[in-house]
């Protein structure tokens, strides 16, 4: 695609030079949780002004929006931290209330096979960067089982 054919014929310019551009929307990176957002939301909250301004056909037509809105955006943002906060603090409820080992144990157990299951499902990231999270989350849990043990 050519973006600036003029320039291509001006005195000076190099035969067969390209001048080439970005383009106006750069891809995005989907995942699950915007995507399910921007399905179940109303269009007036899932498109941006200025798309709609410049696709009012697709609008109309119920197509989705090439860019996620600053609502969708912030939106899926709150309910990922809300999502990572929740499956730390409800195991170490689960956990701290009438505790045991065994208790313990099978909360981690369940509560980390879980969070794995939602990560490599629900978000798209590299077998590196699940691997990391899971070792992480397990680490903090497992600190919370020491911490806890250690003083009953």
């Amino acid at each position: 695609m050519y973006a600036f054919p003029a320039l291509r014929s001006l005195p000076g310019a190099p035969l067969g030079t390209r001048y080439l551009s970005f383009p106006s929307v750069l891809p995005r990176n989907e995942d699950a949780v915007r995507e399910v957002l921007r399905k179940y939301l109303p269009r007036s909250l899932s498109w941006t002004a200025k798309e709609k301004k410049e696709r009012l056909n697709e609008y109309y037509q119920r197509k989705r929006p090439e860019v996620y809105s600053p609502v969708v955006d912030s939106l899926a943002r709150f309910i990922m931290a809300f999502a990572g906060g929740a499956s730390l603090i409800v195991p170490m409820l689960v956990m701290s209330f009438e505790p045991s080992r065994n208790k313990s144990l099978i909360t981690v157990s369940v509560s980390v096979l879980l969070f794995a299951a939602f990560l490599s499902s629900g978000i798209h990231a590299s077998n590196q960067e699940t691997l990391a999270a899971t070792a992480t989350y397990a680490a903090v849990l497992v600190v919370f089982v020491g911490t806890s043990s250690s003083n009953h």
